[in-house]
């Protein structure tokens, strides 16, 4: 079930790491451009809520199947602890 999550949302996490990538890139020009960094903020932001709203399905569905539930999508732990968004990882 586990894989088939990851599987499901293998794009948008595809797409949150490009657009972070991306905004990162131009907050660190020399001359960054104010609307390119408030429509990927925007972008970043709406991917992550999508992908929080995936994971809270995910979970829902674990507990119905009688699953045990571990891990979360905060900062530290990442979705189920896979890529710690401290440790430079996006968090899903």
């Amino acid at each position: 079930m586990d894989a088939e999550f990851y599987a499901s949302t293998s794009s948008e996490r595809q797409q949150l790491t490009s657009k972070q990538y991306e905004l990162n890139a131009i907050i660190y020009s020399s001359n960054p451009d104010d609307k390119k960094v408030q429509a990927l903020t925007k972008d970043v932001s709406d991917l992550r809520v999508k992908l929080y709203e995936a994971w809270v399905g995910f979970q829902k569905q674990m507990v119905k199947e009688g699953l045990p539930v571990m891990g979360d999508m905060g900062m530290m732990g990442g979705m189920g602890n896979k890529n710690c968004m401290m440790a430079g990882g996006m968090g899903f």
